[in-house]
């Protein structure tokens, strides 16, 4: 989800390897680069948000924490994360989450929805996440 806290990006979410930055981090989807968050990270460098993924269509991540700046370029210095995303799903699932705490405040709410259709040669993948936060005071 997205991170509110201390950065100028809100409602983003960065991966940063070795604590290098975000801009030092090669972050893949499907092994295919995606494009840079349109507000510079703290204000001052380009990332991939990885916040708008729907974590219910991610079928697993692939991490290469070594540098890997000869086969991918300078902005792979830290690492490459590779999101693999699912490809075929059976049906339809529905995943629920709540939560909240014993002085009130704090609740927290998310619906996953995520199914697939299959008709010849056609084939459909679809999932949709929301949430919902409440600030602890």
């Amino acid at each position: 989800g997205e991170d509110f806290g201390n950065t100028f990006t809100p409602a983003a979410n960065a991966i940063s390897l070795r604590g290098l930055g975000p801009n030092h981090t090669l972050t893949l989807v499907n092994g295919r680069r995606v494009a840079d968050y349109p507000t510079a990270y703290d204000g001052s460098v380009n990332f991939v948000n990885t916040a708008n993924i729907p974590a219910a269509l991610i079928d697993r991540i692939e991490v290469l924490s070594g540098g890997a700046s000869a086969i991918y370029g300078s902005d792979a210095i830290a690492g490459v994360v590779n999101i693999i995303l699912k490809k075929h799903v059976d049906g339809t699932q529905l995943n629920l989450k709540l939560g909240g705490t014993q002085r009130g405040g704090g609740e927290n709410a998310r619906a996953q929805l995520t199914g697939g259709l299959e008709s010849g040669a056609l084939q459909l993948v679809y999932g949709i996440e929301l949430s919902k936060r409440q600030p602890i005071w």
